[in-house]
């Protein structure tokens, strides 16, 4: 893989993750932007008259923020990934290493 790291790496990257999440800043910042998606769906639900190229654009915004909000949660799934299969790499590794043996004919 081009963009191998190691466990410990990865666990550092955890661990960065899980403290953002428990910050009260981040905690305050979702929390603004939840609502400011609520508001923004509420607006886009109450023009009739609005085109289709800015309800689109509208519907694009909503998504991007949305998927900022959600992007803690998703790292971290993605990290413990990366960790659980590092973890199965080294153990492989492992596996074969020992598993090699002389060949005597």
């Amino acid at each position: 893989m081009a963009n191998e790291r190691s466990i410990e790496e990865i666990k550092q990257s955890i661990a960065l993750i899980k403290n953002l999440q428990k910050n009260d800043g981040w905690k305050y910042l979702s929390k603004l932007m939840e609502d400011e998606i609520l508001q923004a769906a509420y607006n886009l639900s109450s023009d009739p008259n609005m085109s289709k190229d800015e309800i689109n654009w509208r519907r694009g915004a909503l998504w991007a923020s949305r998927k900022l909000v959600e992007m803690p949660n998703v790292l971290e799934i993605k990290l413990k990934n990366d960790l659980a299969f590092a973890t199965l790499d080294e153990t492989e590794k492992d596996k074969v290493k020992g598993a090699s043996a002389p060949i005597n004919k």
